[in-house]
């Protein structure tokens, strides 16, 4: 809550219990239910776009407190909905986050005639108030609008818009941010390859942009045309990037090197506001060492290492597949699952059943995937080939992470059949030699990434051979 005021981007926050991930089944069904009704209500009378408008856990700043009438505010059932009655009226700025909705065994006071006469009149009342206003103020409106400026039109318009590669990195970049930074925003993401996404977003002259973990030179024409349009980008990844463009709208952190991902790049940015969300997306990356050097002031038990390194791996694993359908939690759920927590550690402890979720299914697939035999091995390289199997388009991924960390002077490439006859391929370097996955990768179609880990979207099943020796001849 107090994170809006903070950052000046509010004067009242309001918690909402509907934006929970888990309020379908911690509230009871008629105060859902009730809580739409007087919410689209309050929105229709005061133009306040809220999803829980009457939810009392608030917070506000002290020019809110001095700027409201408090004796004149409504004292019985209606109370939010005359204090944001008031707030709209005053221009306050109305803010709303996420909260965990907490029923136990109390009773209830409200009654049926709160609800069909009481409520409904504080919001009528309210619709009366705003009316009389803008009558008072229509004169000084025109005037107003006649005199907008081009520039103040693109302001109230203004979008943000938050793209992100849906792995542990992509998505614990993003948790730091908002944390540091809340905001509502577009969330544009998909599966572990689906990385040309800025194209995806619909862009207008003012928006902003943030791009995070996906390959600048994979989305430079949609940032091109993004910039074209007038939208505002901040870049931040460690994937090959080829030429970056130039533009006074363009801000970029992008950092190649092959112990660096795009967790800590933010984790930089931030000066280590939210490191444990920057540790996590690290141990997603399989950059142990990087995740236990910027954990070491942390002063963290190896018990703690150790959930934030399963936890970033989890998340990785969830990641993968060929279409969103394969994934235990789309990358966007996943994140505004994550999103309400300033650490990994209170994730873990209150959303406990998408913890259990993905720890069960990783260790399932990859019990799996640990019975395929490698179709090639050399004490330099090692190929395995899945099958078109739902756990194996998951585990593709991590088990060639398990694989590096097995054998750190080897490269391995995990392939998984596709029903087109082609293959998803997952390359890693050696551990003892962080290096050349990306060029590989490069010299296929659909490939890419970077230096230690790599990967084709789709391998042509003629060219399976030549990848093979390929790999053979570029860890020889």
């Amino acid at each position: 809550l107090l994170a809006p005021l903070i950052a000046g981007e509010a004067d009242y926050v309001k918690g909402n219990r509907l934006g929970w991930p888990a309020a379908r089944k911690a509230m009871p069904w008629h105060r859902r239910l009730g809580n739409h009704v007087f919410s689209s209500l309050t929105w229709q009378a005061l133009g306040v776009d809220l999803e829980d408008s009457e939810c009392g856990y608030v917070a506000m700043n002290r020019r809110t407190k001095e700027a409201l009438d408090w004796d004149r505010v409504w004292k019985g059932y209606g109370y939010p909905n005359d204090v944001l009655s008031y707030l709209t009226l005053g221009g306050l700025r109305v803010g709303e986050v996420p909260v965990r909705p907490v029923y136990g065994s109390e009773q209830s006071g409200i009654r049926l005639r709160h609800v069909l006469f009481s409520i409904p009149f504080v919001i009528v009342r309210a619709w009366l108030r705003r009316f009389a206003r803008r009558r008072e103020l229509a004169p000084e409106r025109r005037a107003s609008k006649r005199a907008r400026t081009r520039a103040g039109a693109i302001e109230a318009s203004m979008a943000y818009i938050d793209i992100f590669n849906g792995d542990a990195d992509g998505i614990c970049a993003l948790a730091q941010l908002r944390n540091a930074e809340p905001r509502e925003s577009t969330l544009i993401t998909g599966v572990k390859r689906d990385i040309a996404l800025v194209a995806k977003a619909e862009v207008a002259a003012g928006d902003r942009i943030t791009a995070l973990d996906i390959s600048f030179d994979k989305n430079r024409e949609g940032v091109l045309k993004a910039l074209e349009a007038g939208a505002e980008i901040f870049y931040v990844d460690h994937h090959f990037a080829g030429e970056i463009l130039e533009s006074d709208k363009l801000t970029t952190i992008i950092d190649t090197d092959s112990n660096v991902c795009t967790s800590l790049l933010v984790n930089g940015h931030l000066k280590g506001k939210h490191v444990e969300w920057a540790v996590t997306g690290a141990f997603g990356d399989n950059l142990k060492a990087s995740a236990r050097t910027i954990a070491a002031p942390l002063d963290l038990s190896e018990e703690q290492l150790a959930l934030l390194e399963n936890l970033g791996i989890y998340m990785n694993y969830n990641g993968y597949g060929a279409s969103l359908e394969d994934l235990h939690f789309t990358p966007a759920e996943l994140f505004e699952l994550v999103r309400p927590y300033a650490t990994p550690f209170a994730f873990v402890e209150e959303a406990r059943e998408t913890f259990d979720e993905l720890e069960t299914g990783y260790q399932e697939d990859m019990a799996a995937a640990a019975a395929v035999k490698p179709t090639r091995q050399s004490d330099k390289t090692a190929v395995f080939i899945l099958p078109n199997e739902t756990w194996a388009r998951r585990v593709s991924g991590v088990y060639s992470n398990d694989l590096a960390n097995a054998s750190p002077a080897r490269a391995h490439a995990v392939l998984t059949e596709r029903p087109d006859g082609t293959y998803l391929v997952s390359v890693r370097a050696p551990l003892e030699n962080k290096q050349g996955a990306d060029e590989l990768c490069r010299k296929f179609p659909t490939g890419g990434g970077r230096a230690a880990a790599a990967g084709i979207n789709a391998l042509p099943g003629d060219q399976l051979d030549a990848f093979i020796e390929a790999l053979a001849a570029s860890y020889s």
